[in-house]
């Protein structure tokens, strides 16, 4: 099952301020994703919809946070973030997580490698 979940303000500035995101984003399930995107993307469109596509056809349980930081008042300093820290100045970006330990990264990734990264790492 995947649990898609929306980053509120504070998750996003927490991360700015620290960088990574806080222990209750990455910890909030044994395999986390965040998605970081932009509302017009059409990569992000095809993998939102895919995700919601699968909430109920997974067998993985997958915690899924996802951010369309350019309708947030702190776009400028998230995307600082995202490209001068991660070093990722594409979109989507998704960061992994397992049992709260950073995984790796991608970018737009199709369904199926998506799911893989978490399966592989059962």
């Amino acid at each position: 099952m995947i649990h898609i979940i929306s980053l509120s303000d504070d998750d996003c500035l927490y991360a700015i301020e620290r960088k990574e995101f806080s222990e209750a984003i990455v910890n909030a399930g044994e395999n986390v994703a965040v998605v970081m995107s932009q509302d017009w993307c059409p990569q992000w469109l095809q993998m939102n919809r895919f995700l919601n596509d699968e909430v109920n056809n997974q067998t993985v349980e997958i915690t899924v946070f996802i951010v369309e930081y350019n309708k947030r008042s702190f776009f400028n300093n998230f995307m600082k973030i995202k490209e001068n820290i991660w070093g990722n100045d594409q979109i989507p970006y998704v960061r992994y997580y397992k049992n709260g330990k950073y995984t790796g990264d991608s970018n737009f990734i199709w369904k199926d490698l998506f799911f893989s990264k978490f399966t592989r790492l059962q």
